[in-house]
């Protein structure tokens, strides 16, 4: 629990004096990123995509209606959007090397659980 907690502390603390300092450098993601936003949260009016282009030009941002523990209530969603995300090619510049391998284990009949694998 304790590392929880810090971890919450750390987003209004060293973390935002972080990425202010990235942002003064003009510094942005260049690998792809996938942002899987819960409805409700957009239903309030918070706009995930506006937040993450900002700092990830190449972003695909999707909408879902699964809950706070996504992987859990939906991990074939879950494992469809990573999947793509390690497969998708950079839109700027040459598709970075990469050692991970993408594998499809089944599992119950409700979903696929995907697993990263390192090496080659």
């Amino acid at each position: 629990m304790p590392s929880i907690v810090a971890d919450y502390r750390a987003s209004v603390g060293v973390d935002l004096e972080h990425d202010l300092v990235d942002r003064a450098a003009g510094r942005r993601l260049r690998m792809p990123v996938t942002v899987l936003q819960q409805d409700w949260g957009a239903a309030l009016g918070f706009d995930a995509a506006a937040r993450w282009r900002a700092w990830a030009p190449d972003l695909h941002h999707a909408t879902v209606s699964w809950g706070h523990f996504m992987a859990e209530e939906a991990p074939g969603g879950v494992a469809a959007a990573l999947r793509d995300l390690l497969t998708r090619r950079p839109r700027h510049g040459p598709r970075p090397a990469s050692r991970l391998t993408l594998q499809q284990e089944p599992t119950s009949s409700d979903g696929v659980i995907a697993s990263v694998v390192f090496g080659s």
